[in-house]
């Protein structure tokens, strides 16, 4: 699978299909969790449709649990929130998966394949390493204002 393969190349210990329970007792089973130090993040691969209030308690269930939650959902159309990570999953297997992110909440199962409706389109393994290298970030809005750029800033050490 994808996901762990990309969390083991980043550092990371990762299984799939890993149980636990909240503090309260509730069970919780990620599709991928995966660990490095103290830091725990879940990966939903969501395929299925679920509604937004089912994806919220379960995101909640981990919250409790100290881990953190990261959805990859095929469906779109899921709150744009800074407590819900979360892509739609763009492409096929035969050409690719892509990490697509929302506009706005009102996209639609058809605009998967128009990636120019989305904020932002790229290939699934490229926004898996960048989540397991702590490269991605949420923005408003406000904070998002103009176009939309992928930034690679190298360096090197030149004699003068």
């Amino acid at each position: 699978m994808m996901a762990v393969e990309i969390a083991r190349s980043s550092g990371w210990q990762a299984a799939t299909e890993v149980g636990g329970t909240t503090p309260t007792g509730e069970p919780w089973r990620a599709d991928v969790l995966a660990v490095k130090g103290n830091a725990k993040v879940a990966i939903e691969i969501q395929w299925s449709g679920q509604t937004n209030a089912e994806t919220l308690r379960r995101q909640e269930q981990y919250r409790l649990s100290g881990i953190r939650g990261l959805w990859l959902l095929r469906q779109p159309g899921f709150p744009i929130v800074h407590d819900l990570p979360a892509a739609c999953i763009g492409g096929s297997l035969a050409d690719g998966f892509q990490a697509l992110i929302p506009a706005h909440e009102r996209m639609l199962a058809r605009h998967r394949r128009l990636p120019e409706s989305w904020r932002q389109a790229l290939p699934m393994d490229a926004f898996l390493r960048a989540a397991f290298e702590r490269r991605l970030g949420f923005l408003t809005p406000l904070e998002a204002v103009g176009e939309n750029a992928t930034i690679v800033v190298e360096t090197a050490i030149a004699d003068c």
